[in-house]
């Protein structure tokens, strides 16, 4: 058993490249449970056939209907009034260099259609590295985290 705070605001989900898949998945599905969400350079294309099938064979089985149904793309459009209401704290990094820095802005712009609040910073220069990403920032890059989970505490 541990101590918590018993709030999604107090909850985070974070993750890198395909762990960034993972958290805005996993956040934007239940935006009821994650009050926080991080994803640095996330692999979040839009087709099937952009990602290599050893990493998506098993997951997928080559539908792209499925693919983009359980995918980030899918659920921000199918989830977006319970994201609004959920209202959480959203943050995408992405590297200017970045094979993936097309498709990553091409979701923001999908985020600011669907009127989803978030915040994206590019770094200058910068390729698919976490601690180029993290270390390059003009900001310091846990400054979200405690700004976010500084709101809880003291809301509690």
């Amino acid at each position: 058993n541990y101590r918590t705070i018993a709030s999604p605001k107090a909850r985070g989900i974070a993750g890198m490249s395909m762990g960034g898949y993972g958290a805005l998945r996993l956040g934007l599905k239940y935006p009821e449970l994650f009050g926080v969400i991080s994803a640095v350079a996330p692999s979040i294309t839009e087709k099937l056939s952009d990602e290599p099938e050893i990493r998506t064979g098993e997951t997928f089985f080559g539908d792209q209907d499925y693919f983009e149904a359980t995918g980030p793309w899918g659920i921000v459009k199918s989830n977006t009034a319970a994201i609004l209401k959920a209202n959480p704290a959203i943050r995408i990094l992405g590297g200017s260099l970045d094979g993936l820095d097309t498709v990553i802005k091409k979701f923001n712009q999908l985020l600011n259609e669907l009127g989803i609040r978030y915040e994206f910073i590019e770094v200058e220069g910068v390729g698919h590295n976490y601690t180029d990403i993290l270390g390059k920032r003009p900001v310091e890059p846990y400054l979200f985290w405690e700004i976010e989970f500084r709101k809880v505490i003291s809301s509690t």
